[in-house]
């Protein structure tokens, strides 16, 4: 993925594709030898006690995280100069990507511990929602490592923050979907539900952006690059959320039928 900061087109590259599915393979049949040392190869998915020992007190300290990141980003915002008062601050506080995506994964780490017989608890203990939030994980650090990383020159809290936010964050849920989601669940069907929070969030930039001149992303700006521009990269985007999602799917397929074969009878 890339930005052409001159024209303000996104751009998908596909050079490296043999040699990144040779390392995926790779990695994938660590991961499964990894899930049965670990207990996590049963077919419906259960974990042995002591790996829902080990996944609860990792989610624990991964909200910590989590939960720390978003209060220090938004008293940073809440006391900085984005916006001319608190309530347009904080609205603009979440219409970056990040911070609702960063929410979903913070409640994602909590409530499956804290309320696991909860209706959320029970919401976001679910695969398929734990795998659509590994991928808006994934794309919030692509975005920002790949396009607009080099934008700003952050320091002190400021930097503290973004890195929880923008790397300590999707590393963590990527590793907790790796290790103690179970797997060989998620379908191709699912996908349509996962789209639904990006393009609900792309239609309220759009929105949110007319009135007020606010676009918290420049490949998203209309006021800069036009709707039509702002159009296409919009496509681009869904199309590295489908991409993603794709991916996701066939590794969930990968690890949970290794998982079952590699496990040892009864």
């Amino acid at each position: 993925m890339g930005y052409d900061w001159q024209t303000g087109e996104l751009r998908i590259g596909r050079h490296g594709e043999r040699s990144q599915h040779r390392q995926w393979v790779g990695f994938g049949k660590l991961v499964i030898s990894l899930r049965l040392e670990n207990g996590s190869g049963r077919s419906k998915g259960q974990l042995s006690r002591g790996s829902l020992d080990m996944a609860t007190r990792f989610r624990i300290i991964a909200a910590l995280a989590v939960w720390f990141g978003l209060v220090l980003q938004y008293w940073l915002v809440i006391t900085g100069s984005i916006g001319p008062g608190q309530v347009e601050r904080t609205v603009n506080f979440f219409s970056y990507f990040t911070i609702p995506t960063n929410l979903l994964a913070a409640l994602a780490m909590t409530l499956p511990w804290l309320a696991p017989q909860s209706a959320a608890g029970q919401f976001f203990s679910r695969p398929s929602v734990r795998t659509a939030i590994a991928g808006y994980m994934i794309i919030v650090i692509g975005v920002v490592y790949f396009i607009l990383r080099h934008l700003e020159n952050l320091q002190g809290w400021d930097l503290v923050a973004d890195v929880i936010l923008h790397y300590v964050t999707p590393v963590l849920f990527v590793i907790d979907w790796l290790f103690f989601v179970p797997k060989g669940t998620s379908k191709l069907r699912h996908m349509a539900a996962w789209l639904a929070y990006p393009i609900a969030y792309l239609v309220w930039t759009v929105a949110h952006g007319a009135p007020t001149g606010f676009y918290p992303y420049p490949f998203l700006n209309v006021g800069e690059l036009g709707f039509q521009r702002v159009l296409a990269n919009m496509a681009g985007l869904l199309v590295v959320f489908v991409l993603v999602g794709l991916l996701l799917i066939a590794s969930d397929r990968v690890i949970g039928r290794g998982a079952r074969t590699a496990k040892p009878p009864n």
